[in-house]
């Protein structure tokens, strides 16, 4: 084996282990795991040959993937609709209220807007975002989401983030994007060495009190939420959505930005002998 391949095999044991650690804590047995990982390798294949040809069939997808023909078959057969990666709709019309400075006053923060009638701010704000979506169903999912408020002067969007801790499926799916978004910007900065390169680093303590872990989670949680404001705020100035005209002499936009952040804190184990780490970048 080569080493380039030898390092793809060693990289993708890397990968698999967390998914095996997840399959097992769940009950779920190899079979299943297997099977699973036939759809997947089916739906992503015909996601790519999709961005070359048209000509796409069970031959093709068999040749391709390494699954047997008869499995394609019944995939195809059997095929859900595919995975939505878009951004949820009340966090983009949460967005676009905290950065478009059409619905914030003169020193950048959200103002109240109007939310009744037939033409109101608040319609006009959803609107920017989607022409389909309903405003009364946004404002009814903003309300029971607790990020607006209705006050006699209109309606007030309350700095706070959008929880999906009652919404296991919603998380898991966050879980999902996020180990893509991981994967493509370490793989990207280990072939092309981009300059400059895509974030990815990790800080990791391994001797830490167990008394202070409660402390450092509230930490931890805080500066993140502050720092993914700050670069909402950034980012926003780049997005022909919320500022457009302000594009090049070619105007290409559709260029898409990822920022994801996570923490975790553990008891120790037996097999934890390791202290302070520093922090690692790739």
């Amino acid at each position: 084996m080569h080493d380039s391949q030898a390092s793809q095999s060693n990289t993708l044991r890397y990968m698999l282990r967390p998914l095996v650690r997840f399959c097992l804590r769940h009950s779920k047995h190899i079979q299943e795991f297997i099977d699973t990982l036939k759809v997947v390798y089916v739906e992503v294949a015909l996601e790519e040959l999709s961005k070359e040809t048209k000509k796409i069939n069970v031959s093709r997808l068999s040749v391709v993937t390494g699954v047997h023909r008869h499995d394609v078959v019944r995939i195809f057969r059997e095929r859900r609709p595919p995975i939505r990666k878009s951004v949820g709709l009340l966090a983009r019309v949460i967005n676009r209220w905290e950065n478009d400075s059409r619905y914030c006053s003169k020193a950048g923060a959200p103002r109240l807007l109007s939310y009744e009638g037939d033409e109101n701010e608040f319609k006009e704000l959803v609107a920017h975002v989607s022409k389909t979506l309903n405003p009364g169903t946004v404002l009814y999912g903003l309300l029971r989401a607790g990020s607006v408020e209705k006050t006699a002067r209109g309606l007030r969007l309350i700095s706070k983030p959008l929880s999906l801790s009652q919404d296991p499926d919603k998380l898991y799916e966050l879980l999902g994007r996020n180990v893509e978004t991981l994967v493509e910007a370490a793989e990207h900065n280990i072939q092309f060495n981009p300059d400059p390169r895509n974030l990815h680093i990790r800080t990791e303590y391994n001797n830490v009190y167990k008394k202070d872990l409660p402390k450092i989670r509230q930490w931890l949680l805080r500066e993140g939420r502050k720092f993914h404001a700050k670069a909402r705020k950034f980012l926003s100035n780049c997005d022909a959505d919320i500022n457009p005209g302000l594009g090049d002499s070619e105007g290409t936009a559709a260029c898409r930005v990822a920022l994801g952040s996570f923490s975790w804190t553990a008891m120790p184990t037996i097999t934890e002998s390791e202290h302070d780490t520093p922090p690692e970048q790739a």
